[in-house]
């Protein structure tokens, strides 16, 4: 017998993230440190919770309506860690498989060879995601601040990276800026636009 689940809306999710407190917030941070050292992930802790963040928000991840908030963040949080690690656990063997069929005449060169379906899916994908990058572009063009940021992001920087270069070492113009950026998001979702 399955339990049917019912998830929360994006919006809800929003209603929710916004009146989390700061205790809430660094509790999460604090499971992006354990599990970044966990699995020795080469990525932020900031930017594994950004990548959470973006994720429900893109509706790719989904939080139960019976669970709690910060349960559900941590779950994503820690499902996405994991992807990380298959991921590039799945990867490393590929590649030492195809190594080890090369020919003895190129010992030293790996190479890692993805289907013709696999590219075009990625093509497929790199286009949605432009147009809806180009959609958050548009409806931002007014706030010089929230560009920067989302210029930062599309430029492949981490949170650190971000603050310190983008934002002159202020973490509250970051944080205020990144909160500004997901209520947009959230506005043009209400408003119907698919990100």
């Amino acid at each position: 017998m399955s339990k049917e689940y019912s998830y929360l809306s994006v919006d809800q999710f929003l209603q929710g993230y916004q009146v989390l407190t700061d205790g809430d917030i660094r509790r999460l941070v604090g499971v992006c440190y354990s599990l970044r050292n966990v699995y020795r992930l080469q990525l932020e802790p900031k930017d594994l919770m950004q990548e959470a963040l973006t994720r429900i928000i893109g509706s790719d991840r989904r939080i139960p309506e019976d669970v709690s908030l910060v349960v559900g963040i941590a779950n994503v949080i820690k499902s996405i860690a994991n992807d990380l690690v298959n991921s590039a656990s799945n990867r490393s063997w590929q590649l030492e498989v195809v190594s080890d069929e090369i020919d003895g005449d190129m010992p030293n060169v790996l190479v890692f060879s993805a289907s013709p379906e696999d590219e075009l899916l990625e093509e497929q994908e790199v286009a949605a995601v432009s147009e809806k990058v180009k959609a958050i572009f548009l409806f931002f063009e007014h706030d010089a601040e929230v560009l920067s940021l989302l210029r930062s992001i599309t430029k492949g920087l981490k949170a650190k990276d971000i603050v310190k270069d983008t934002f002159g070492g202020s973490q509250g113009k970051y944080d205020t800026t990144r909160k500004r950026l997901m209520r947009g998001i959230a506005k043009m979702k209400v408003e119907g636009a698919e990100i």
